[in-house]
């Protein structure tokens, strides 16, 4: 998990790559570069998922499968995982949403393998 969360920030060029439990606590993250505080960006993303699948149920959409977040200088993108986890992955341009996608998705089945075998 730590190797692929590496090859995140490192090789595909991503912010911040973090697993974090439902609960809020982060299992394992990696940024590039910067101070920011993983475990607190963990736990907000999760808060954010959290209190978006409620509006999702109060609205009788289904299940959510992925926010994006849009802001100036960043995108980040909060997505529920098959095994009651959460990814969180950021890249530092708004512009990045392509780069950011394609490198979940390459990357997507070797985390939910990893995270099976914890």
């Amino acid at each position: 998990l730590v190797e692929l969360l590496a090859r995140l920030t490192a090789d595909e060029g991503l912010a911040v790559a973090l697993v974090v439990g439902r609960d809020g606590l982060l299992i394992e993250g990696k940024r590039r570069s910067g101070d920011a505080d993983l475990e607190s960006l963990a736990a907000m993303a999760t808060r954010v998922l959290l209190e978006s699948e409620r509006l999702g149920r109060a609205l009788g959409s289904g299940n959510l499968l992925q926010l994006r977040l849009r802001f100036d200088q960043y995108l980040l993108m909060i997505e529920a995982l098959p095994s009651s986890d959460v990814l969180v992955a950021g890249i530092e341009s708004a512009a990045g949403s392509e780069r950011l996608l394609d490198a979940v998705a390459c990357h997507r089945h070797k985390l939910q393998e990893a995270l099976s075998n914890l």
